[in-house]
């Protein structure tokens, strides 16, 4: 156990080595999962989909000047796959909170990202 603030990303770098499961997800303080399905459709979807390290959900954006949530892409009913250019284009995924992992790909996460 560490007394000190070790920041967050070496706290996820700590959280990640503990884990011991096939999956691991992540919800951050300041969100909140809507869908009690959210897991299971990841699981399923991971269970389906090998060439996937993770995947990630449609998720909510409140907006302020409308008081209004609006999803983030338009809802529909199939996946997308998308790869690093994609993500570096426009960040879909948005947040861990969204993520389903497989542990064995953090695993092989460098130790010099948790920098």
């Amino acid at each position: 156990m560490n007394d000190g603030n070790l920041g967050i990303t070496k706290n996820y770098q700590r959280g990640f080595s503990e884990c011991s499961g096939e999956y691991v997800a992540v919800l951050e303080g300041d969100d909140y999962w809507c869908s009690p399905k959210k897991l299971s459709s990841q699981l399923g979807f991971l269970d389906q989909h090998w060439e996937c390290s993770l995947c990630s959900v449609n998720y909510l954006v409140y907006e302020e000047d409308r008081s209004q949530f609006t999803p983030r892409v338009p809802v529909g009913t199939s996946y997308r796959i998308i790869g690093a250019r994609d993500l570096i284009a426009d960040n879909l995924v948005g947040n861990f909170s969204t993520c389903m992992y497989r542990k064995s790909a953090l695993d092989e996460l460098p130790p010099g990202l948790f920098e």
